[in-house]
């Protein structure tokens, strides 16, 4: 099946979290939802997933 890259959506929120949640990419005191909501006011919105 062929991977592609898309914007994050917010049906997309569960499955980043897990991800990152299993390469140990949250930490104490990170919220990852936190992180979520501020990726389009500090990136412009360049979060994409692949699908």
């Amino acid at each position: 099946m062929p991977v592609r890259i898309v914007p994050f959506d917010e049906a997309d929120r569960a499955a980043v979290i897990a991800l990152w949640r299993s390469a140990e990419f949250v930490r104490p005191g990170n919220d990852p939802d936190r992180d979520i909501n501020r990726t389009p006011a500090v990136d412009d919105g360049m979060f994409f997933v692949a699908r």
